[in-house]
């Protein structure tokens, strides 16, 4: 079994990840492809000089999905993920000429899109490795089964495969019983399924494929973990909060004495990179989550306030909650509570109060919420001091920031 092996530093961050470089590329197909364009936005973390390897958030099929994929290196989970792990953040969004088959099946084209990508990339971002540094590799649904043909196709590029709500197979081949996985027994593999797929007209042959694969690729002793989300569907649910730290114990080295816990979906047990991880998927697996209990480390930074035509406007950096991720945050003036921070909603003319939330992708939906605030109560000739805290997904609430102190003329 292959283990892997990278320091990760788990201390506290305090670059923030709004803090980065950026880099586009669109690949147009070429005449006998069948996709209609690729495109593709590189995420590298400020001052990383040289990239340990590429991840790949890879949308699912449809149009919503297709336009997901285009946020999918703005949402500082994944990118604090990226951070820790001295790794390129991807985000593809993928358009088919007609089906979703055009683009998921790498032989169409987007085999040939994804690699000239990141040598384009690698050109642009003056980061060469970028071109040849293995991948960590999330599909979602179509994107799955795109993740599943890259591993037969290039499994010596693979660091770990996650196959999220994944499609295996074409659905005229659906009718008959998995015989073999072709994929190399070595790649760590995550494969989630919801347990409302489970029986769906559409997607219980996702489900029952998914179940199939983990005990095959179990039946060769491949480190493969499955879990089956007991609160969501084909959406990606909460996932992300066992995926997250199931990649960073895979990336750190998994130990060769095997962690696993019985299953009944296999002969034998269900494989997790470490104890800890393991721990954690009995908890989602019971609840749909990762239980949270310690508050945010971090609080707001760089708070600033200036004055606007409507009040004061407050703007500041933060990073996520490992655990729980950034839900919202509080504003405070003068050590009072302000009304909740909002920001526009994806439906046109209602606004949040949630920070960038996951969607059913898993990635942040437009339009994108910025660390702002407008204090519209504040009056001429005060003094006022703001603060700002971040509140994770658990519902807990991290320190204050340090003040911001602005006189209002």
């Amino acid at each position: 079994m292959k283990a892997h092996y990278l320091i990760i530093t788990l201390a506290c961050l305090i670059v923030s990840l709004d803090s980065y470089a950026t880099y586009k590329v669109v690949i147009k197909p070429q005449e006998g492809e069948a996709f209609a364009r690729a495109e593709y936005t590189l995420w590298i973390p400020e001052g990383l000089d040289q990239v340990q390897r590429i991840i790949l958030h890879q949308h699912g099929c449809g149009e919503g999905a297709q336009t997901a994929g285009q946020t999918a290196t703005d949402d500082l989970h994944w990118r604090l993920l990226a951070e820790k792990t001295q790794s390129a953040l991807l985000g593809s969004s993928l358009w088919p000429q007609g089906e979703c088959v055009d683009w998921c099946d790498p032989n169409n084209g987007t085999e040939r899109a994804f690699l000239l990508a990141l040598d384009e990339l690698a050109q642009q971002s003056n980061h060469p490795e970028v071109a040849t540094v293995n991948w960590v590799i999330w599909g979602h649904s179509g994107g799955g089964y795109w993740t599943q043909a890259m591993l037969t196709k290039h499994p010596k590029r693979f660091d770990a495969a996650i196959l999220q709500s994944a499609g295996f197979r074409r659905r005229e081949d659906r009718d008959t019983e998995l015989q073999s996985v072709p994929y190399a027994t070595d790649i760590p593999t995550l494969i989630h399924v919801g347990i409302e797929e489970k029986g769906h007209e559409r997607f219980n042959a996702l489900y029952e494929d998914g179940i199939s694969v983990f005990s095959l690729m179990r039946e060769n002793n491949a480190p493969v973990t499955l879990v089956i989300d007991p609160a969501s569907g084909h959406g990606t649910g909460n996932t992300r909060y066992l995926t997250i730290p199931w990649i960073v114990a895979v990336l750190e080295g998994f130990e060769e004495t095997e962690t696993t816990r019985p299953t009944e979906h296999s002969q034998r047990d269900n494989w997790f990179p470490n104890q800890v991880v393991a721990a954690q998927w009995e908890s989602f697996t019971k609840l749909g989550n990762v239980p949270d209990f310690t508050p945010p480390s971090q609080a707001p930074v760089n708070v600033k306030a200036a004055q606007v035509d409507k009040g004061v406007q407050l703007s500041w950096e933060a990073t996520p909650d490992w655990e729980s991720g950034i839900k919202t945050f509080r504003v405070y003036r003068n050590g009072e509570l302000l009304p909740p921070y909002t920001t526009a909603s994806s439906k046109e003319g209602e606004s949040t109060e949630y920070y960038r939330k996951p969607n059913y992708s898993d990635t942040p939906s437009p339009p994108l919420a910025e660390m702002k605030y407008v204090d519209t109560s504040a009056q001429p000739n005060e003094t006022y001091r703001y603060q700002v805290s971040l509140v994770n997904w658990s519902g807990l609430e991290s320190a204050k920031s340090q003040s911001a102190e602005i006189v209002v003329p």
